[in-house]
């Protein structure tokens, strides 16, 4: 099945976050990539070569990252600091939202701890 678009998941994310986009995106965890604990600009630099969206909870240091880029092929946050069975609980309310869409390109998709979903253009031209 080809999906359209593509996630890598922070590490300091769960990986049973993949097991929430079965069926809905092509969804992978930083872990598989061969790489332990890699810096957060080498995530942010494996996403734009990739053309994965990134999924994190790591909102300052990422919002920093992406904030800088002209182009970026989009990036998820999980606003709350929460456990890893509620990170999977909120990012499965979203993800249905999130993954039909034609084009995540420059947005910005904040989850919050409900499962509520913003967003944003971003960074604005």
């Amino acid at each position: 099945m080809a999906f359209r678009h593509r996630f890598l998941i922070d590490e300091c994310l769960s990986p049973r976050l993949a097991d929430v986009a079965v069926g809905l995106a092509d969804i992978t965890h930083v872990n598989c990539r061969g790489s332990t604990r890699p810096p957060d600009p080498i995530i942010a630099q494996w996403c734009v070569a990739d053309d994965h969206i990134l999924v994190t909870n790591n909102a300052r240091d990422f919002r920093r990252h992406y904030a800088a880029m002209d182009l970026h092929p989009g990036v998820v946050i999980l606003l709350p600091g929460v456990d890893r069975g509620q990170q999977c609980t909120i990012f499965a309310a979203a993800l249905p939202a999130i993954a039909p869409l034609p084009d995540l390109i420059n947005y910005l998709f904040e989850i919050g701890l409900d499962g509520s979903l913003t967003i944003v253009d971003w960074p604005t031209p």
